[in-house]
């Protein structure tokens, strides 16, 4: 199907969902059957696809509330930042130590969206942190080699013009706040431990003056934004194992280098340090260990606000993000307190 065909389809359910992957299969790939072709992933806003050569993306609605038109605008979306990084690529000498995809067609409604798809394994996070020195080394080395890369392809300026505005990302402490501002009125709805602990990880650091001027003082660039270890495929042997793609493009867009850097906190300091060590030496950029778990810290503990946030309203906490926040700062029982403060569901 070109990417100046309709499709009609509303939020699929069920087995209409595996009838519209069949309808668009049939158009895109007519040698691949739904036999060929396997869910992979139940995501926040669309279920993904694989089939031999490309992966498929349905919208869906549901997820905070989100409509079917929010999540159909994210998956045009993540067509345009896709294409952008591809005319980029194609258009200068640039060579990215990994595989980019490439939008192979896209529903114009933003109803589906088919990608060019690599192969690889997909590695949870312990299973990565049980890499080998080298290798963790390495995938530090490729990450580092590849934000310096996607910055140099697109210009954010008209990535700006065609997604709109996207320097939110560097105001985080502000919309911390707001969040922040929300959850108080919930202290007397027995949420006032978590809002303590939310605010006392404002105060650890400064945002106002160390954190605040420094991430102000980076270069802001095209970044991926969301590179957790699921948006990333490996291949080799154990041992010798390399990222060979990345994918999910959705979030892409203006951030600084610390923003790509910031899941590598998560998985290994040995390769945030060899990502930070390699973008020191290719830039005039010295970014510490301290910003970027600062940065992953503080984007985790939004999320996590935001749920607490949504589940008094009806919905459910984010476990993910509220784990990630423990992770880097043990010294926050985050998982305890979220199950202490804020009873699970039916």
């Amino acid at each position: 199907m070109s990417d100046s065909q309709e499709t009609s389809a509303s939020s699929p359910d069920g087995q209409a969902v595996y009838e519209l992957v069949a309808a668009v299969l049939s158009e895109i790939a007519p040698s691949v059957s739904l036999d060929d072709c396997e869910k992979v992933d139940e995501g926040q806003m669309n279920t993904t696809f694989l089939y031999p050569g490309g992966v498929l993306k349905i919208a869906k609605e549901g997820y905070q509330g989100l409509t079917l038109n929010v999540t159909r605008a994210a998956l045009r979306g993540e067509a345009v930042r896709v294409r952008l990084l591809t005319s980029g690529l194609d258009n200068t000498d640039i060579q990215l130590p990994v595989e980019t995809p490439r939008v192979i067609a896209a529903d114009p409604e933003g109803a589906w969206l088919a990608l060019k798809a690599y192969g690889g394994h997909v590695y949870s996070r312990q299973e990565i942190r049980r890499f080998s020195a080298e290798e963790l080394k390495e995938l530090g080395r490729t990450v580092g080699t590849f934000t310096l890369g996607t910055s140099q392809a697109v210009d954010i300026r008209t990535l700006r013009q065609q997604i709109g505005d996207e320097q939110g990302v560097i105001d985080k402490p502000a919309q911390f706040r707001e969040v922040l501002g929300k959850l108080s009125m919930f202290e007397a709805m027995g949420y006032a431990n978590l809002v303590e602990l939310l605010r006392s990880y404002v105060d650890e650091y400064d945002f106002a003056h160390d954190f605040l001027r420094q991430e102000r003082g980076l270069s802001l660039i095209f970044t991926h934004r969301d590179l957790h270890q699921g948006n990333m495929s490996f291949i080799g042997p154990d041992g010798q194992r390399k990222l060979k793609e990345i994918f999910d493009w959705a979030l892409a867009g203006a951030g600084t280098a610390a923003h790509n850097f910031r899941y590598l906190a998560l998985l290994s300091p040995v390769a945030l340090r060899a990502a930070l060590d390699y973008w020191r030496e290719k830039t005039d950029e010295d970014i510490s260990e301290e910003l970027v778990i600062a940065c992953a810290g503080l984007h985790f503990a939004i999320s996590c606000a935001r749920s607490i946030d949504i589940t008094v309203t009806g919905q459910t906490i984010n476990p993910i993000a509220a784990g990630n926040v423990e992770l880097l700062h043990p010294q926050y029982t985050w998982g305890s307190e979220l199950s202490r403060v804020v009873p699970a569901r039916p």
